[in-house]
């Protein structure tokens, strides 16, 4: 609907650019099956979003393969990936500048001083999310 499209931001930086890794761990960190989940699992990751009630949308820069963010009444922003392999990130605050590093710069942060909370899908991701979005 028209007041669905005006809740959507739209940024001009690439969300969680790739950022660069060693192509010793970039090779380890290949799964086997390394395709995109199935229409199934795409839409039960969306709909999972969508129940916890997302004020706006977010869509950055770059192609289909980039992250999307559903951003909370609370400030917390959640952002998914369409593509197997990827975590879910909740982000807690200061998400316009979280949202700009690589995933590999994230990674590195103290753990104890991240603003971020990273979710791996695996079968407890749907609890970690809501967890973590409260």
């Amino acid at each position: 609907t028209k007041e669905d499209y005006m809740k959507i931001a739209y940024i001009d930086w690439e969300i969680f650019p790739p950022g660069e890794l060693s192509l010793d761990k970039l090779y380890e960190s290949i799964p086997n099956n390394t395709q995109k989940p199935s229409k199934e699992e795409f839409k039960d990751r969306l709909e999972t979003i969508l129940k916890a009630n997302p004020v706006e949308m977010i869509h950055g820069a770059g192609q289909f393969r980039s992250y999307i963010g559903a951003k909370f009444a609370n400030g917390k922003v959640a952002f998914e990936n369409s593509y197997w392999g990827n975590a879910l990130y909740v982000v807690h605050k200061n998400w316009e500048e979280i949202s700009k590093q690589s995933r590999s710069e994230l990674m590195r942060l103290d753990p104890t001083k991240r603003d971020f909370t990273r979710i791996v899908h695996n079968k407890k991701w749907k609890d970690n999310f809501f967890r973590a979005i409260k």
